[in-house]
């Protein structure tokens, strides 16, 4: 069986045969320039940003002060990131003892490690979950307790911008697709937040338009327009 080259290969001569050969050299190169351009077109709206703190944090922190509480119809993100966070938060409740409790347990990932390692109890923080738009109080407990143990804990992902950054990327692979604005807006919005203003933020079922949830760093800075504007409420 002939490979993809020499098949490749036998239809050029064929096509060149029906047509004066520079015509169709011409025409091939017409189509790859065309399609360099399409591609520069496409990513030209693009900008990466690698200075996680002193750039792309403050553009997610105002983007997240810009939207509204609860914005209307995007409700299915959040209900779909919690179907999983149920049934993960069952897993985690099968490896480890799950305490929530009144005060944030542990001030470094390093504490959480040993403290969980020597007693086999996960201890997560009640605090500030009975004001989310859409999710119970129990629910908010469920997800920081998955996100700790898978992000975290699994991840070996420290506190911190940097470290909520990569634990983010672990994370978002145990969800679909449909999820990842959920999460996007709940850690990396939440994060961001907290690292440029220095507390915990009003929670908010709210899209974050304009950033990549995968590639972190990427924006689209006329789509980021969104946030800012009647149409992304």
């Amino acid at each position: 069986m002939k490979n993809f080259s020499q098949d490749a290969d036998t239809l050029y001569r064929l096509a060149a045969s029906l047509v004066d050969p520079m015509d169709f050299t011409d025409f091939l190169v017409d189509a790859a320039v065309k399609r360099i351009e399409a591609k520069r077109n496409k990513t030209s709206a693009k900008l990466v940003l690698k200075e996680y703190d002193s750039k792309y944090a403050p553009l997610v922190a105002k983007a997240y002060d810009a939207r509204p509480v609860h914005q209307t119809g995007v409700d299915q993100p959040w209900l779909v990131a919690m179907q999983f966070i149920e049934k993960q938060f069952r897993q985690v409740q099968s490896r480890l003892k799950v305490e929530f409790v009144d005060d944030d347990p542990y001030q470094t990932y390093e504490e959480m490690a040993d403290e969980v390692n020597k007693s086999g109890v996960l201890k997560v923080w009640k605090g500030a979950s009975d004001k989310h738009p859409l999710w119970t109080p129990e629910q908010n407990w469920m997800f920081r307790t998955v996100h700790d143990y898978q992000s975290h804990l699994a991840g070996g992902h420290r506190f911190g911008l940097k470290g909520e950054l990569a634990s983010y990327n672990r994370h978002i692979k145990t969800f679909p697709k449909a999820a990842y604005p959920c999460l996007f807006t709940e850690i990396i919005g939440q994060t961001s937040y907290t690292t440029v203003h220095g507390d915990f933020p009003t929670q908010k079922v709210a899209i974050l338009y304009g950033f990549d949830y995968v590639r972190i760093g990427e924006v689209n800075e006329e789509e980021m327009k969104k946030n800012f504007s009647e149409e992304g409420i």
